[in-house]
């Protein structure tokens, strides 16, 4: 049985330290319809990170479809530090050279991954056969599709989009299709 799974990195937002409330950019809003696509798909379950820029990207997908959006904290974005980072770039390098590696009060690559892999093998035990809509971060993203396949890196990270849209398909394989940004 095949179960599929879309992971829809959210659309450019405002920067805030609030990382909970922290909205769509008006440019992230404008670029909205490029997920019209998706509204095509006859998704079974739709579930974003708790992050508001994260629920307003799958908020037009869910009006279509009237499905509700369930909230999973397990898509929130990894935490890189809990003490301000001056270097964004820096820290991001020095987590995905080294996988163990985590900053104060922050999540390693492994740690952060294994959230993300506890919510598929959730769904994959609970959602069989089921297709899938995900709305979370570029990072946890990453190390999900990293799980599956190590190609799947920093570099990977660095050239995904917001918005941008990959499947996982589930079957006797893991296939994994880059399917907005080609």
């Amino acid at each position: 049985m095949i179960t599929k799974i879309f992971l829809i990195r959210h659309a450019h937002s405002t920067y805030s330290t609030d990382e909970y409330n922290r909205p769509l950019s008006d440019k992230g809003v404008d670029s909205l319809s490029k997920l019209d696509f998706l509204k095509n798909i006859d998704f079974d379950v739709i579930i974003s990170s708790p992050y508001k820029r994260c629920i307003q990207t799958i908020a037009p997908l869910s009006l279509e479809l009237k499905k509700d959006i369930q909230i999973d904290e397990r898509l929130k974005e990894r935490v890189i530090s809990n003490q301000f980072q001056p270097d964004f770039d820096y820290c991001m390098n020095k987590l995905w050279n080294d996988y163990n590696f985590s900053f104060v009060g922050g999540e390693s690559n492994f740690v952060a991954q294994a959230r993300g892999i506890s919510l598929i093998e959730h769904l994959l035990r609970n959602y069989t056969g089921k297709t899938i809509a995900l709305s979370t971060h570029g990072n946890l993203i990453t190390l999900i599709l990293n799980y599956y396949n190590k190609n799947y890196d920093f570099s990977f990270w660095k050239n995904l989009k917001m918005p941008d849209v990959i499947s996982i398909t589930f079957s006797e394989n893991v296939s994994i299709q880059n399917i907005l940004n080609k």
